[in-house]
């Protein structure tokens, strides 16, 4: 019984192997589209993935702000292809205006150590509940934490508030590269 309701914010510009860049859509537009399609259908959640600008991140959060009993999920994908000044605009304008809003914050240990947790760089992994805590000064109650390393051959996703550690589920590490899914695994649990 559920359908989601894309809004397209973008297209990136890649090949099989790595982002290239992005090519945004117009925040007016994307903030008309999200319109359409809440007033055609009733809305249950908002699943934010990579929406390409600042701009664009505002009209997304003003989009939700119209919703406060909705649950936001935010996925934050590993941002390095980007230049370094889009990356910090964006990065304030999650900050700043979605993550207030956002009920569950999905990222990968890595990406989301380099931007909740600066100051352990030099840390190669990060305890889960330290950056629920640092997710929950930008207003998130929970995070659930991709990629985090475990005994022997493992990893783990996390799902995690900033008291404890309330799921975990433990996998083998296979080598491949993943596109997508943290994208997939956010909408999941939207």
């Amino acid at each position: 019984g559920v359908h989601l309701l894309p809004v397209v914010t973008g297209a990136y510009l890649r090949d099989s192997r790595e982002s290239l860049g992005h090519a945004a859509l117009d925040a007016a537009a994307i903030a008309e589209q999200a319109r359409l399609v809440a007033e055609d259908m009733p809305l249950a959640a908002v699943k934010v993935g990579f929406v390409g600008s600042a701009e664009a991140v505002a009209a997304v959060a003003s989009f939700t702000s119209d919703y406060p009993d909705l649950p936001v999920i935010t996925y934050l994908p590993d941002l390095s292809w980007w230049d370094e000044p889009e990356i910090d605009n964006y990065h304030d304008a999650l900050r700043e205006l979605l993550l207030p809003q956002t009920a569950v914050l999905v990222g990968n240990n890595t990406t989301l150590r380099h931007w909740l947790l600066p100051e352990s760089a030099s840390r190669r992994h990060a305890n889960a509940t330290d950056l629920a805590r640092a997710a929950a000064e930008l207003g998130v109650s929970y995070v659930l934490v991709t990629g985090l390393p475990r005994a022997g051959e493992r990893i783990a996703n996390v799902l995690v508030s900033p008291q404890a550690e309330l799921c975990v589920q433990e996998f083998e590490r296979i080598e491949a590269d993943f596109i997508g899914a943290g994208d997939t695994l956010s909408a999941v649990l939207t």
